[in-house]
């Protein structure tokens, strides 16, 4: 399993304050932790301007082995992301394992994801708290497809792609 990790409105609150940066971190390693076989790969802005080995130094020594890549940077416009990952995915022959995004910006994903593809859209408010872990291990388990929100659907409005 693949899961492409967003920094920002996911390991901290979007507005976050820079003593408050990657403040979810230890509760994303508790989650590798309980499941070795998940690879991560960073598709989150900061793969921009810090290197893979910069990235991974903010996680524990015992799970950075687990960080396989970085997706490119060449989409733009709705569903960047959900195209960055299935390039990633498809660049690494990995198309036919499931994989989950966990992000905050309902524009980088849409519903028909590509794959055994699965989205957990986390309330940039709150980032990757308990209950967003909780929906993460859950989704593990299951294998889950499609699009998880760790709000309630009804506050996502003017969004085209999610719109009933």
């Amino acid at each position: 399993m693949v899961l492409f990790l967003d920094f920002d409105g996911v390991l901290h609150e979007y507005d976050a304050d820079k003593q408050n940066l990657l403040r979810h971190v230890p509760k994303l390693t508790e989650v590798l932790r309980e499941y070795p076989d998940i690879d991560v790969v960073i598709d989150s802005e900061w793969r921009k301007t810090e290197s893979l080995s910069q990235l991974v130094s903010y996680f524990p020594s015992d799970v950075i082995g687990r960080f396989v890549g970085v997706t490119g940077t060449d989409s733009v416009g709705l569903r960047q992301r959900e195209r960055e990952c299935w390039t990633w995915l498809c660049a690494s022959d990995r198309t036919t394992e499931h994989w989950i995004a966990l992000e905050d910006n309902l524009d980088n994903f849409g519903p028909d994801l590509p794959g055994k593809g699965s989205v957990l859209f986390v309330d940039p408010a709150d980032g990757l708290d308990a209950s967003a872990c909780n929906t993460l291990r859950a989704m593990i388990l299951g294998e889950k497809l499609g699009a998880h929100f760790c709000y309630e659907r009804s506050t996502v409005s003017g969004w085209s792609l999610w719109e009933s």
